[in-house]
């Protein structure tokens, strides 16, 4: 329909229907262990992205269709607070829509059955009663591990990791070495700048090492020369250290006392608030600082006015090194040229060290007693390197959302095809109520339910790929994978590692195929739930996260079917 230059699409029209089908291939191509590497190229000629990442690849993806972008700004969003299951988020908001759009009934009913089926999914699986929540035993390190592995080798493929898993296991050690050592004794200050990431090109993936301290990019120091600084020291052989958030290049409007003369000759604001900033050295040299640190941009009048006072300086430490900077040295982040420098202020470190890696320059800033470490991440090739820094970074930080509530859920597809069943299972139990809750027919709720269910199974094995059969169990909903010629019941394993076909076996339930509604638990298998002790084989997700993205998912998907029109300009 158009209406006065105005172009109107229904939420099942073509365009739309195209839109949701592309991301929804999109996620579940780049989806999982196996998921395939994407390469994104907006213009000719123009910058490359090869990532199989959720943040990198959904930020350089167009914005043109209204859906697309309501989609990507919401995952986008999620994705940034929880550093995760933004590639979930799509992959299964994506497939709700375009289901219970093919189902044919009324948007205003599957809208609102998307909604309550998945609040009740959401009810029982974080419930106590559920087994499909597991707590974490933070002195545990085995599960500790189970966390991390699950999360890097999520990314294995697109990480370039090896298929043994002996890269996926040795950064994980390398990751959980870095938040046990920020971790203080008291526990009173708990921060995720206690460990940052440098990565270098050339190097196998089993050279990558953590080192105490924190080490930056120095390229204003030559690799081929022999690096001779004599440090400013003081009595207890520390060298003294102010750190900078704010520009020292000349530009900053701090400074509103500076007046211009118009008959002045050459006479620039630049060069006056040059003139302000020297005066701030000035004091920092009186102090003995033997090194300045800043997070911007050093004017070059200021650095060599330094260097000719023994004082050394660095710049552009930017936001990635600016923080853990400064838990390192402590002191006082320098945020205004006008702050009244006194002795707290200032921070200190041991030693600077010149460190050389595959040929670019680092600078190692040491402390003693320090909790701040640097995860030097090694990859052969450069296009890795990125997507394993932010899957490095994003296992670090589940371990701290681990920390804040102590559980996860079971991983590898078991909660889909878990919820899936139950919902089946509690369909059979209570259609009619559901039926009245939705103002409709209990026929139309077991078709709702059905799609619901079908969409999780769906989510549950696009992780996978190749021969592989996927099984259900019913005592537990859980997803087992059968290899290739493997139909016996030993041949099957759970995905998530915490269930035993034994188990299954001896309690007289069976495997069926995913998708059969044979596979609904029994509701004393649900009320008893599952009890495990997670291991390093162990496949679980971080609690928050998980909620949060299926969250997400179901509203992001209610709120596509309520949609009457997408309105654009011609």
């Amino acid at each position: 329909m158009s209406f006065k230059g105005l172009n109107m699409q229904t939420i099942d029209s073509c365009e739309v229907i195209t839109v949701l089908e592309t991301l929804n291939k999109l996620a579940k191509s780049s989806y999982g262990p196996n998921g395939k590497v994407q390469v994104v190229q907006m213009a000719a000629e123009g910058h490359m992205t090869v990532t199989a990442q959720s943040g990198r690849l959904f930020g350089c993806l167009p914005r043109e269709h209204p859906v697309s972008t309501l989609i990507l700004a919401a995952v986008e969003a999620h994705a940034k607070l929880y550093d995760d299951f933004g590639l979930y988020a799509c992959l299964l908001s994506t497939e709700l829509t375009l289901d219970m759009i093919g189902t044919t009934l009324g948007r205003k009913l599957c809208s609102a059955a998307t909604e309550k089926l998945a609040q009740l999914c959401l009810d029982h699986a974080t419930t106590a009663e559920c087994g499909c929540r597991q707590r974490v035993d933070m002195a545990g390190l085995p599960q500790l591990l189970a966390v991390l592995e699950t999360v890097i080798g999520s990314k294995r493929r697109s990480c370039c990791l090896s298929d043994d898993d002996v890269d996926v296991k040795h950064l994980a050690v390398l990751v959980l070495r870095g938040f046990l050592h920020g971790i203080p004794a008291d526990a009173t200050c708990v921060s995720r700048a206690s460990l940052l990431f440098c990565a270098v090109a050339g190097k196998a993936v089993a050279e990558s090492h953590l080192v105490a301290g924190v080490l930056v990019e120095a390229p204003e120091v030559r690799v081929d020369v022999p690096f001779r600084c004599r440090w400013r020291r003081d009595g207890a052989g520390r060298i003294k250290v102010a750190v900078f958030s704010a520009s020292l290049a000349g530009d900053s409007d701090q400074f509103h006392s500076v007046q211009l003369d118009e008959s002045a000759q050459e006479v620039s604001k630049e060069r006056l608030v040059i003139q302000q900033v020297l005066k701030v050295m000035d004091v920092l040299i009186e102090a003995e600082v033997g090194v300045v640190l800043c997070q911007k941009v050093i004017h070059s009048q200021v650095k060599s006015y330094l260097q000719e006072r023994g004082v050394f300086a660095l710049e552009r430490l930017s936001i990635r090194y600016i923080h853990g900077v400064h838990r390192l040295t402590g002191g006082t982040l320098l945020s205004s040229l006008h702050a009244e420098l006194t002795a707290g202020c200032y921070g200190y470190v041991d030693d600077v060290v010149h460190v050389v890696m595959s040929g670019r320059s680092f600078l190692r800033l040491v402390a003693r007693d320090t909790r701040v470490h640097t995860l030097v991440i090694c990859s052969w090739q450069e296009e890795p390197l990125d997507d394993l820094k932010a899957v490095l970074n994003t296992a670090h930080h589940s371990l701290y959302q681990c920390l804040a509530n102590g559980k996860v859920m079971v991983g590898g597809g078991c909660l889909e095809t878990h919820l899936a069943a139950w919902l089946r299972h509690q369909v059979t139990l209570q259609g009619s109520s559901l039926a009245e809750d939705l103002h409709c027919s209990a026929a139309q709720v077991r078709l709702l339910s059905d799609c619901f269910a079908n969409c999780l199974e769906t989510v549950a094995i696009a992780m996978a790929t190749g021969s592989n059969s996927h099984y259900s169990d019913t005592l537990y909903g859980h997803r087992w994978v059968a290899e290739s010629g493997g139909e016996e019941e030993g041949s099957k394993t759970c995905a998530c590692g915490l269930v035993s076909a034994q188990a299954v076996t001896s309690a007289g339930r069976a495997f069926v195929p995913i998708g059969s509604h044979d596979a609904a638990p029994s509701r004393a298998s649900i009320a008893t739930g599952l009890r495990a002790d997670l291991d390093e084989n162990s496949r679980v997700d971080v609690l928050a996260g998980k909620v949060s993205a299926f969250r997400l998912s179901s509203r992001l998907a209610s709120m596509l079917l309520s949609i009457g029109h997408v309105v654009q300009s011609r």
